[in-house]
């Protein structure tokens, strides 16, 4: 590999690396340049290596050769650490810091959950995903990386050992957010994926080539194929070569000679394939390996061939015949009885009934695959690649065309079932409550409309994330008040907070008012936490369409439960401020109108002309509620009819109004909080 400063060789015999400096520097003479041999460095990939040679290279020129257990001087490659003697924890450490650094720069970027996602996914994870893409990632390097990521997520220390005890469950992080969840990948299924993605790499060479391709750049999979394939025949024996291991199941000791890198992503190749894959392997019975085959094996305990008939079994092994298309190329045809008994020597078996009963099953096992039509003659690929040829899919995705997505997605559908994180409905006095499946779905497709900050406060609160008073009785060394900031003599939880205090009930006695009439119930704390709970009415439906409608009653819902936050937090922190729910109000009712000019635009812009038509109506209502509201018991005993809504654009709120100071008994005095009960 050759870059605009330096040149980077791999041979396989370190007695061919003088050779290969050799033709840099003839290439570096004819070009005008010079070779730096005080920068130049061999280096071993594995402890198999002669040191003899190496002594004698070190002792012949003048460049650094560094032995198997050498440590002092590190070589990179690709920005990678590279040696015999590098374990991968040490490879992964550095990652590790430059994580750390990199999560103490961009800890305060983000204002929501989602956004410290989108962090981890594009600016910090990345850092991990280079190298493990290409290093075996040990257990200890998974659970420091986990740390790290809870940590980010909660707005902790994540230079910390140890992972701080979460706002929610850790599962919430890494579950779909279909489901719920805020939809990080979890880290092993994405290193995971990154590994079969470079055996895809490795399948689409070969599958492109026709042969083993030489060192073709890592972008093509070429870069260590041959090495590897070179590994996966000393697995194999005398029985396999290179790509053939793809069949095998990888659950024997036999494999422990393979780098954990290549045993873990083969056998996880072999589980996909028995779970998930659909291969059609039948058109490919005359090329693919007999002895190490997961689609040929025998018995209860689905033997391969290699270990059924074991006493018997090592004079067919002997033979040499890997695929049915060995007997072909040498003898023309399939193998017949006639044929096994002309090559199995009498002397090999301790008497002759062995020998026939080893042919008799022999010819009975192989007439399980072979093909109908006959043998195919013609040109035939090389023995390292031939089974990377054969057509391997999952599902209805061609192997050599699916990218590191697919194998994400794969790995999520192949995994155990898993149960879902609870909500904690209990604590949101909603125990009798279930959500649809559907549920979490919608309320994205509602979001989209609302600004992130909005949706983040939602989605805390539906998850009882927030720091209610209610979660820090447990502080008994200080003075820590469990009841409402707003002097109610009650513990403040989400539902009082945000549906039974007076402040919350202000608000919703005005901004649910518009939509009292589209359901065919009231609507109360378990509609706010989620809409889809309730049902519209069908000729409001059809006349506006259900989108628009629970579009808007998120804005409206979302906008109130962080104007009502805001001000708590503002009282709690800030005891000089007096509650109002004026202010509160006005707070809400500017972030309503500018939500509602926003989707009114959206909704003209895409042609949404009963969407336009609900917005102006709702915007409208909202206005004439929020203007005569300046006093709790001024609510409007009537308001516009839905069948008179007007392509009317949506009224203004003034956001001059004077903040009213009113004091709390006299809100109590004003509303009627039965009915909140």
């Amino acid at each position: 590999m050759a870059f605009a400063d330096d040149c980077t060789g791999m041979v396989q015999d370190v007695h061919d690396a003088e050779t290969f400096l050799q033709l840099v520097q003839d290439y570096a003479t004819a070009a005008g340049l010079r070779l730096n041999a005080k920068k130049t460095c061999i280096m071993p990939f594995t402890r198999k290596v002669s040191l003899g040679k190496l002594n004698r290279i070190r002792t012949s020129t003048d460049y650094q050769v560094l032995g198997p257990t050498d440590r002092h001087s590190p070589v990179k490659l690709l920005g990678i650490l590279q040696g015999a003697s590098i374990t991968p924890v040490e490879r992964l450490s550095a990652v590790l810091v430059k994580m750390r650094e990199r999560c103490a720069i961009w800890k305060y970027r983000a204002r929501t959950l989602r956004g410290k996602v989108v962090l981890l996914q594009n600016i910090i994870l990345p850092l991990l995903w280079y190298t493990t893409s290409v290093t075996h990632v040990p257990p200890q390097v998974l659970k420091k990386v986990d740390i790290i990521v809870r940590n980010f997520v909660h707005s902790q220390d994540t230079s910390s050992d140890t992972a701080c005890r979460g706002k929610f469950s850790k599962e919430w992080i890494f579950t779909g957010i279909s489901k719920g969840g805020l939809g990080l990948t979890p880290i092993k299924i994405f290193i995971q994926a990154t590994h079969l993605k470079c055996l895809r790499d490795g399948i689409a060479a070969a599958n492109e080539a026709g042969q083993a391709p030489r060192f073709t750049g890592i972008s093509k999979g070429g870069l260590g194929l041959l090495p590897a394939l070179e590994i996966f025949s000393d697995a194999l024996g005398s029985l396999g070569y290179g790509f053939d291991i793809l069949y095998a199941d990888m659950k024997s000791t036999q494999w422990s000679g393979i780098p954990e890198y290549w045993r873990s992503t083969l056998r996880l190749w072999a589980d996909l394939q028995t779970s998930h894959g659909t291969t059609n392997w039948r058109d490919f019975t005359q090329f693919m390996p007999l002895w190490f085959n997961t689609h040929f094996t025998f018995g209860k305990g689905k033997l391969p061939l290699s270990m059924v008939s074991k006493e018997t079994n090592s004079a067919l092994k002997a033979l040499g015949f890997v695929r049915l298309h060995d007997f072909v190329e040498q003898f023309g045809d399939f193998a017949t009885a006639e044929l096994l008994s002309t090559l199995l020597d009498e002397e090999d078996f301790s008497r002759p009934a062995s020998r026939t009963r080893l042919i008799k099953d022999t010819i009975a096992r192989f007439g399980l695959i072979v093909p109908q039509e006959g043998p195919h003659y013609g040109p035939v690929r090389s023995t390292l690649v031939e089974s990377a040829c054969h057509g391997w899919s999952f599902g209805d995705w061609d192997v050599i065309y699916m990218a590191n997505r697919h194998f994400v997605r794969l790995l999520l559908e192949a995994r155990s079932h898993q149960a879902l994180p609870l909500l904690p409905l209990d604590r949101l006095h909603l125990a009798s409550f279930t959500p649809t499946d559907d549920t979490w779905c919608r309320e994205i497709a509602w979001d989209q409309h609302v600004l992130p900050v909005c949706a983040d406060l939602k989605f805390r609160l539906q998850h009882n994330t927030l720091g209610f008073r209610y979660k820090f009785a447990w502080r008994t060394e200080v003075d820590t008040s469990t009841d409402c900031v707003h002097g109610c003599e009650a513990i403040e939880d989400a539902q009082h907070l945000f549906w039974l205090c007076p402040i919350a009930c202000f608000q919703w006695d005005i901004y649910l008012a518009p939509f009292a009439d589209l359901t065919h119930e009231d609507l109360g704390w378990r509609h706010v936490m989620f809409p889809g709970a309730f049902q519209l009415r069908t000729s409001i439906v059809e006349r506006f369409g259900d989108f628009a409608i629970r579009a808007t009653f998120n804005i409206v819902r979302c906008c109130v439960l962080r104007a009502l936050w805001l001000h708590r937090n503002k009282r709690l922190y800030n005891p000089a401020v007096s509650t109002s729910s004026q202010f509160v109000k006005h707070h809400a009712a500017a972030y309503i109108q500018l939500h509602l000019r926003q989707y009114r635009r959206q909704a003209w812009k895409d042609g949404l002309k009963k969407s336009v038509k609900w917005v102006d109506h709702i915007g409208m209502v909202l206005g004439m509620v929020v203007k005569t509201m300046s006093d709790p018991s001024t609510i409007p005993t009537s308001l516009p009819s839905y069948s008179t809504a007007t392509e009317s654009t949506v009224s203004t709120v003034s956001s001059a109004s004077p903040i009213a100071t009113e004091t709390l008994p006299d809100l109590f005095r004003t509303l009627d909080l039965n009915r909140r009960a």
